[in-house]
């Protein structure tokens, strides 16, 4: 899921919440195939189009958004989706061990996407 640029957090949870919803549908649809992994993909503005640079107003993905929206996954997500991956390519190496290691410590923001998730 590609995040950080345009989207806001209502619609991050929105996109979580579809993603939840995939798996049910394929087993009651039997369809053969499932979603094995979920990897977030921090949007890096470094070589994106002017306008949309212009929009986002940053190069580089904010690591304390990463890591929330990491952990919101991972609660959202934690029994359909069991592998969650950061992007290492995106993140670089020492923030993406941050994503995996680090204990997310809650903020105004996690509460306010929580209630997103159970409103």
């Amino acid at each position: 899921m590609l995040s950080g640029h345009i989207e806001t957090p209502q619609q991050q949870i929105q996109h979580l919440i579809h993603l939840r919803n995939l798996p049910k549908i394929a087993i009651e649809k039997s369809y053969p195939a499932r979603i094995t992994e979920f990897v977030l993909l921090p949007f890096v503005g470094k070589e994106a189009p002017q306008p949309l640079k212009k929009r986002v107003r940053r190069d580089q993905p904010i690591l304390k958004d990463n890591l929330l929206l990491t952990a919101v996954a991972r609660i959202m997500l934690g029994n359909c989706i069991f592998n969650h991956q950061p992007s290492w390519v995106k993140l670089e190496l020492n923030k993406t061990i941050q994503s995996i290691h680090r204990p997310y410590r809650p903020t105004k923001r996690y509460y306010i996407l929580r209630l997103f998730i159970n409103p």
